[in-house]
């Protein structure tokens, strides 16, 4: 879904993101006294403006307060700015519009595992969809606006197991880069549909997720990758781990974190995810 981070995003979030270290559901709430009341300032001047229940609560408006930088004044800019673009674009009811397109051509993600601290693992096969396809068919609005839903639909899922759990506030994205080739799965229309779908994860969707693990990355994103952090430090705040092709490498790193009993098969685990069809699981 992320799935997400976003799941459509592929190459350009990848190379676009920092390593940074993973944040634990303690850290995520624990407040020194200046951010409690900073807080506390923040969500006084916002709860006459938010449009839903969900945003007046305080794990929703720290979120922007700490990717602002505890800066009340631009995450009171950056989120209202968020509920205008949401209003502009209709992400309400995006819930509702029906991608079974691409979806059959092969942008299908899994949302139901759980790492060992609770957190959902939204899992893509980047390998399996070719985004150059759908832009030159005349689809980059519906590429886009899927990916949206996806992405919608994971955070939502992450608000509602804190919700009920109480110890969520971030999920983990695996992208699978398995069959994925850089010259035939991109093009340079396709660029900027993602920098933009890019720009929008972090815009409107601050800490839904904390990691970003790709799997079976081409060997020539890794060298690229290492020569861009420097320059794109602090930019994401999200985790992000990229492994080529050695199985037994990213296998090790993934089971310190995953139970193999919620990796699926191609992972080497043992559950059988139900891809998340969009006309028919309530995103």
């Amino acid at each position: 879904m992320s799935t997400n981070c976003t799941l459509a995003c592929l190459v350009v979030l990848i190379i676009a993101a920092t390593f940074v270290r993973g944040v634990t559901f303690e850290e995520d709430t624990t407040l020194t006294l200046t951010q409690k009341n900073l807080l506390e300032n923040f969500k006084s001047s916002m709860l006459d403006k938010v449009p839903h229940g969900y945003m007046k609560e305080d794990i929703f408006l720290l979120k922007w307060l700490r990717s602002s930088r505890f800066d009340t004044d631009l995450a009171k800019s950056r989120l209202l700015k968020d509920i205008e673009w949401r209003k502009e674009n209709n992400l309400d009811n995006i819930h509702t519009e029906s991608f079974t397109d691409l979806w059959r051509d092969g942008f299908q993600f899994t949302i139901d595992g759980r790492d060992k601290s609770g957190k959902p693992i939204f899992y893509f096969n980047a390998g399996s969809f070719d985004p150059r396809k759908a832009i030159v068919q005349g689809k980059a609005d519906r590429l886009e606006r899927y990916t949206y839903q996806s992405i919608e639909g994971g955070c939502k899922l992450v608000r509602e197991l804190g919700q009920k759990y109480g110890n969520v506030t971030r999920a983990v994205l695996i992208i699978n880069f398995d069959g994925f080739n850089p010259i035939t799965h991109s093009c340079l229309r396709c660029i900027p549909v993602l920098l933009r779908i890019l720009v929008s994860f972090f815009d409107h969707w601050p800490e839904c997720v904390d990691s970003l693990t790709a799997l079976n990355a081409p060997e020539s994103l890794l060298p690229l990758v290492e020569i861009l952090r420097p320059v794109v430090d602090d930019i994401s705040g999200i985790r992000i781990r990229l492994f080529g092709k050695n199985r037994k490498l990213w296998s090790e790193a993934l089971g310190k974190e995953i139970d193999l009993t919620e990796l699926p098969v191609s992972l080497g685990g043992s559950k059988k995810h139900k891809l998340v069809d969009p006309d028919e699981y309530d995103l």
